[in-house]
């Protein structure tokens, strides 16, 4: 499937609404924006969005982002903590989406897309002995669980704001009781700590998701895609 970038904007409360898609091309360089190659803020209209807000190149090792917003870009990388677009970045994430930032309530949300890019690439060194292995897989009722808790930070595109459920919804949801999603998840949580997960919080902290997905633990399914962009 090639490189694809899918404009959506969504207004407090709302739905997406599909706006643009088109596809990009390895080393072609697209400029979203009111007047860009790909059109943001412009229907409806939205002066808070430059003329070229973002540049995006589809280059080898991922996307190259150039942010010009005059009020700024966000970057979510799918299953990640946002952060601010503030100088050209490359961003090896097969999923990516660019909260350009305008003057009203409306999200304006472009979305990268290119399932060739992975996040994790794990590789045996021959002739080295690690300490610890690599931990196991997550089973079924624990990736159930995880993705039930934090469906909305796993969402694509993503949800703002995005929060945890609590164990006892979580419990509910699942017809189970709140002691078994408690220990599902610290056995979760014990692997991210073997994989580098180094901090003391609550279960319902989504830095050890993070970390998980980096790790390839979890990846994007069609379950966390929204089906206005269902291909």
């Amino acid at each position: 499937m090639a490189a694809s970038i899918t404009v959506v904007t969504r207004l407090d409360g709302d739905g997406f609404r599909l706006i643009d898609r088109c596809k990009l091309a390895p080393a072609n360089k697209l400029i979203l924006g009111r007047e860009g190659d790909v059109n943001i803020g412009v229907d409806p209209a939205d002066p808070g969005i430059s003329r070229q807000a973002v540049a995006v190149v589809r280059e080898p090792m991922g996307w190259a982002v150039s942010a010009t917003n005059r009020n700024g870009v966000v970057v979510h990388p799918w299953g990640q903590s946002s952060f601010p677009a503030n100088v050209p970045q490359i961003l090896p994430w097969s999923h990516v989406a660019l909260r350009i930032l305008g003057s009203g309530s409306q999200q304006h949300w472009a979305l990268l897309e290119d399932p060739s890019l992975r996040i994790f690439q794990h590789v045996e060194q021959p002739g080295i002995t690690k300490a610890t292995p690599r931990p196991k897989s997550l089973t079924f009722v624990q990736e159930q669980t995880v993705r039930t808790m934090f469906r909305e930070l796993l969402a694509w595109p993503p949800r703002i704001p995005a929060t945890p459920l609590q164990l006892k919804q979580v419990a509910a949801r699942l017809d189970t009781t709140n002691e078994s999603i408690q220990r599902r998840l610290e056995q979760v949580r014990r692997k991210a700590a073997l994989i580098g997960f180094s901090r003391i919080g609550s279960l319902s902290d989504p830095e050890y998701v993070y970390v998980l997905v980096r790790a390839g633990y979890l990846t994007i399914t069609t379950e966390d895609i929204d089906p206005l962009l269902a291909h």
